[in-house]
């Protein structure tokens, strides 16, 4: 577990880029944090880092999941569970090998954080204006330590 300082939205940007040169096909990432933590902002950065089109990101809380596609064939599938307290069937399933799942408010859900490779958990800091993200799980472990 290791937990990175995000001052602002280039560090945000920076930690993006980082997870984005792991190897995520057949990753599911949970995003966990208050409202108004950078959930949706860290997928936006992400998907920009994966060679899509960041303007196509928007929260799904209503839709429940987005799909965006990079360039590279990579699927997206950005979730919102806050207002759910059962998964939908195919959170419980791997996602396949050209996805990559992101997961806001997984542990509403029984079941899917436990899933998770990474978990990416934000807190915003005393003056509201910084970021604390711990980073844990699988590959928690390729992530620079700071």
């Amino acid at each position: 577990m290791s937990d990175r300082s995000l001052s602002n939205e280039h560090d945000t940007s920076a930690l993006a880029a980082e997870i984005a040169s792991l190897s995520l096909g057949g990753a599911t990432i949970a995003l966990e944090g208050d409202l108004g933590a950078g959930k949706t902002t860290l997928v936006r950065y992400l998907v920009d880092a994966l060679g899509g089109r960041a303007s196509d990101v928007s929260s799904p809380t209503f839709a429940l999941e987005h799909e965006y596609v990079t360039p590279k064939g990579l699927l997206v599938e950005h979730w919102d569970l806050y207002r759910l307290t059962a998964a939908p069937q195919e959170l419980l399933e791997p996602p396949g090998d050209t996805a990559v799942r992101l997961i806001e408010w997984a542990s509403r859900c029984p079941g899917v954080a436990d899933r998770a490779d990474l978990v990416v958990s934000i807190a915003v800091q005393g003056d509201g204006q910084g970021r604390i993200a711990r980073l844990s799980g699988r590959l928690a472990g390729g992530l620079r330590s700071v």
